[in-house]
């Protein structure tokens, strides 16, 4: 690898690093916040509807002005600022309908953080020769760095401090990227609307989409409840935090892991594995009898994300060209996560009322070995036609080949 494409990663590192430290000072703490701040379960219920509805609408619309302006990095530092700037407003509100303007204003600017920040990654390491796990770790390790540090230090002073690590937290990702070059793209000039045209031409992108909404929706249920199955379980609510700490340290050699389980076997393969360790995971919690085993069970959790994380980003961007990724990942990363969370939420709460803890978890196994059937599909579908990029809209085509001549 040359001195340049090293540089290209390490600044990639560092910006997944310092993204992923500042969010740890505040993601984990945000509903302490609004619970703190006199609202009802149902308000609260009504603020996290709220972000993932605006994430559902607004994260392809960030990726897409990213590809159509060529400026992700930029767009990436306009929508970080504007993140950490509206959580220091939303931190000083009091009442719902301020506390719900504020909590707008921040899912606005952060829908676009948590789409930019792998569409920026992905375009410093996609000629690099590294996979995208080796540096999303980084990632892992500020949060692991911070959270733990972060929720002694907010329960020693107060939550306002969790506000103002965030936002330091955005200040220096703002800065950590100002040495990323923007992407050398073509100029995306074609139809607005080809990238959906090119979803719902192309039937493994289909699969895909269908199998990651439906490994996402089992997964929200456990994730929600998994501090208070640990009490019911005769634990404590540290136990689910050191757990919690335990599977994002483990992070680090799975993703490594996972990158060479797709230069092996292809995306779409590793994503089967993220569906069935994931249903493994949620079986092993629907039988375990003693509160310590929650460990075993966030350890099997953080596998499962760590193969889905690198492996849907690798299917992603194998069937999606670089002027493309932005509006892609987009939707498959923040669209496709917020569905989820609206249809999960309400489910995984519905199967811990009707079923309690143990009956959440083994219906949340059952829909993962759902998804599971997706992902084959997937690999079925590029066996008989192996994956290429969708087709370049008109406009863009004669750009490249433009490009083609001159070069």
């Amino acid at each position: 690898m040359s001195a340049e494409l090293r540089r290209r990663v390490h600044r990639a590192r560092a910006l997944q690093f310092t993204f992923w430290a500042g969010a740890a000072f505040l993601v984990p703490y945000l509903a302490l916040y609004y619970d703190q701040a006199g609202l009802t379960g149902f308000q609260i219920g009504l603020q996290t509807a709220l972000y993932a509805c605006l994430s559902l609408l607004l994260g392809p619309v960030w990726g897409a002005i990213s590809d159509r302006t060529r400026r992700p990095r930029l767009m990436l530092q306009i929508s970080i600022l504007g993140t950490g700037l509206s959580a220091l407003i939303l931190g000083r509100q009091v009442g719902l309908l301020p506390i719900t303007l504020a909590t707008a204003a921040y899912s606005f600017f952060a829908s676009g953080s948590w789409t930019l920040i792998e569409v920026v990654t992905v375009h410093q390491v996609r000629t690099a020769g590294v996979g995208y796990g080796s540096v999303r770790l980084w990632g892992s390790l500020g949060w692991t760095a911070v959270v733990w540090l972060a929720g002694e230090w907010i329960q020693r002073t107060s939550l306002w401090t969790g506000f103002l690590g965030f936002f330091v937290g955005a200040v220096a990702t703002a800065v950590a990227a100002l040495p990323i070059p923007e992407p050398d793209l073509e100029t995306l000039t074609g139809s607005r609307t080809a990238f959906a045209r090119s979803i719902l031409g192309r039937a493994p992108l289909l699969w895909l989409a269908g199998g990651l909404l439906v490994l996402l929706t089992a997964e929200v249920g456990p994730f929600r409840f998994l501090t208070l199955y640990t009490v019911d379980l005769g634990g404590r609510e540290g136990l689910a935090g050191l757990a919690m700490a335990i599977g994002a340290l483990l992070e680090w050699p799975m993703m490594l892991a996972a990158d060479r389980l797709v230069a092996r076997f292809q995306a779409p393969r590793v994503l089967e594995l993220s569906a069935l360790v994931w249903a493994a995971c949620w079986a092993t919690g629907a039988i375990i009898p003693h509160a310590p085993l929650i460990i075993l069970v966030v350890i099997l959790n953080s596998a499962g994300y760590t193969l889905y994380a690198v492996g849907m980003i690798g299917a992603v961007t194998r069937h999606t060209r670089p002027e493309q990724s932005g509006e892609a990942l987009g939707f498959y990363s923040v669209t496709l996560r917020s569905l989820a969370e609206l249809i999960g939420g309400p489910l995984g709460g519905w199967g811990y009322d009707a079923a309690t803890g143990r009956g959440m978890y083994a219906i949340s196994a059952g829909i993962g070995l759902a998804a599971w059937v997706f992902f084959r599909r997937v690999t079925l579908l590029e066996r008989a036609a192996p994956a290429r990029p969708p087709a370049l809209p008109d406009d863009l085509e004669r750009g490249a080949g433009r490009g083609a001549e001159r070069s």
